[in-house]
């Protein structure tokens, strides 16, 4: 194995595990089980892990890791806050749409109750720190209440996560989507969504259809 070789191959054990550990629980998982499947021997496989503890741990950060920086990727650049809080809720929508599987397996994982969870650092540039920057600027640009920061803050984030992990464990539900992002953002912080170029939906009537 080259070392060029080698973030190829612990990423593909990462993923591996992340599936099986999913799938069958951390108990009914094996190392051995798992470097077959990553198509390494159990040597080859504890070449980059200490043991199998350290092998969840490492797929959970990991993953982790990666989503965000997917997400911090979608707003790079954008300096608006109201626009940056928008396009924040949008990745959250792209993820859902492009990462749906890896998404479905990750929070499997979380919620595994034989193991024990390793700890995230926080990180200035997380996506949690970065919608509530975003929010705090609006808040210090008149947009929002400086009081309910935090509440937006869970609302926005929750709404979608919410949708998302319905859609998830069954597909009969509607996946989240940008429109649903807007109008989320509209009910919860209706200056930020005008900021950010939202307009106000017309009124419907009671088919669904526009009132005239």
């Amino acid at each position: 194995m080259t070392p060029e070789e080698a973030p190829d191959i612990r990423s593909r054990i990462l993923r591996t595990a992340l599936t099986l550990f999913s799938r069958y629980g951390y108990a009914g998982t094996s190392v051995r089980r798992i470097a077959e499947e990553s198509g390494l021997t159990k040597a080859g496989l504890y070449y980059h892990f200490e043991d199998k503890a350290s092998l969840f741990h490492a797929a959970i950060s990991d993953t982790a890791h990666y989503l965000e920086t997917r997400m911090v990727a979608h707003v790079q650049g954008v300096t608006d806050p109201a626009a940056r809080v928008r396009g924040l809720l949008h990745a959250q929508v792209v993820l859902f749409e492009e990462e749906g599987h890896l998404l479905r397996v990750f929070y499997n994982n979380l919620f595994l109750t034989d193991v024990e969870l390793p700890e995230f650092k926080d990180s200035s540039g997380s996506t949690e720190c970065l919608m509530e920057d975003a929010l705090q600027d609006c808040a210090n640009h008149g947009l929002i209440a400086q009081n309910i920061v935090a509440h937006v803050h869970i609302l926005l984030g929750g709404g979608i996560e919410l949708c998302g992990a319905r859609w998830l464990i069954d597909k009969s539900q509607p996946a989240p989507t940008r429109e649903l992002a807007d109008q989320l953002l509209l009910v919860a912080a209706p200056k930020i969504a005008e900021a950010a170029g939202i307009k106000e939906p017309l009124p419907t009537d009671r088919q669904g259809g526009v009132a005239q």
